[in-house]
């Protein structure tokens, strides 16, 4: 529940307390379990570098149980980190690993959140179409809206890199009006800002501006900082395209800062980051 609203302090008291319990009983399915929701935690407080290690350690935990579904979600969060980190390779493998054993186990959900983190790690990675057909099968798999409202997100995301911000602009708004229904805030921050990049591409700045005041609003309300960082990277730009280039001077330099504090090695390479 604290991971959802992003109160870390909370999730992290909770979930030291969980892991400590089932170290003590030797229940390594509870452990693993609890694993998994700690490398959440970590990957929303922007900390990825040990979300990774963690999750990794909770998939290796769960492949010795009955724990399939778990199994696949732990290598959902070791990928989710190590895109942060621009670690795309082992991402991809990460994601494939739980996109696997949810077609394994027919857990729709599962398979569904492996292909979309692959598409993810592969756009990421500058493999555009091997990640748009990760993206698109992560639609056709989806069992139901939640699901289904990530991997459209990231579809979006896929269209904006590879230069189709018209196509980005179609279909973001309303998967991020999806996501603002649902009680998890990040993605709906972090994709309102990709949505802003894209309103910059096709030339219209006022709804760029619009977009990238609610991706602030929204990450720094729940403390994302790397949303925050794509966030305050748009204002800056946004700002930029209206003229006012001390105010996006000064969000540029927040989003890179933000940027090196999370080893966001991506996203502070990214030309985007600069005037």
């Amino acid at each position: 529940m604290y991971n959802r609203i992003g109160n870390w302090a909370e999730a992290h008291r909770h979930g030291d307390a969980s892991i400590a319990a089932a170290e003590l009983a030797g229940d390594a399915a509870t452990l693993g379990k609890v694993l998994t929701q700690k490398s959440f935690t970590l990957y929303g407080e922007g900390s990825p570098a040990a979300g990774a290690a963690v999750g990794s350690r909770a998939a290796a935990i769960l492949a010795d149980t009955p724990e399939r579904y778990w199994h696949g979600m732990a290598y959902f969060y070791v990928a989710m980190n190590l895109i942060h980190l621009g670690d795309t390779g082992p991402a991809i493998e990460a994601a494939d690993a739980a996109r696997a054993i949810g077609k394994d186990i027919s857990d729709a959900r599962v398979a569904t959140y492996g292909a979309f983190i692959k598409g993810y790690a592969l756009t990421a990675a500058g493999q555009w179409q091997e990640g748009r057909a990760a993206c698109e099968e992560a639609v056709r798999l989806a069992p139901e809206r939640i699901s289904r409202a990530y991997a459209s997100a990231v579809l979006g995301y896929n269209y904006l890199v590879v230069g189709d911000a018209r196509a980005a602009v179609e279909l973001l708004p309303s998967v991020i009006e999806e996501l603002g229904r649902f009680p998890y805030p990040p993605w709906e921050g972090l994709f309102a800002a990709k949505l802003a990049e894209a309103w910059l591409e096709v030339g219209d700045v006022a709804e760029a501006r619009r977009a990238a005041e609610r991706a602030v609003r929204v990450t720094e309300g729940c403390g994302f900082p790397f949303g925050a960082g794509w966030a305050r990277r748009a204002l800056g730009r946004v700002a930029a395209a209206q003229g006012k280039l001390a105010e996006g001077r000064a969000d540029l330099d927040r989003a890179r800062e933000i940027f090196r504090s999370l080893g966001a090695r991506l996203e502070l390479a990214d030309a985007r980051s600069n005037l």
